[in-house]
């Protein structure tokens, strides 16, 4: 996931004029606040990327992201968990 330009004028939404930086940092929140512990079930299928941690409970193992296409997921060792 990357994040856009903070553009430099107001934004409309449904006649309300609200700050750019407004969606800027709402976006930032979600990408630092999204999930990082839970079963393999519920691994996360949006927003990845190499590197991407998460710690699965079902293993209870931290993984990461090794390729997205196919997505692989790798234990410490390297080895797809």
């Amino acid at each position: 996931m990357s994040l856009p330009p903070v553009p430099g004028q107001m934004i409309s939404r449904n006649g309300i004029l609200t700050p750019p930086w407004l969606s800027w940092f709402s976006q930032l929140y979600a990408f630092l606040t999204q999930t990082v512990s839970g079963a393999t079930a519920a691994r996360p299928t949006t927003n990845l990327y190499v590197g991407r941690y998460y710690y699965d409970t079902t293993l209870s193992i931290p993984v990461w992201v090794a390729s997205l296409n196919p997505t692989v997921w790798v234990n410490s060792s390297g080895t797809p968990a």
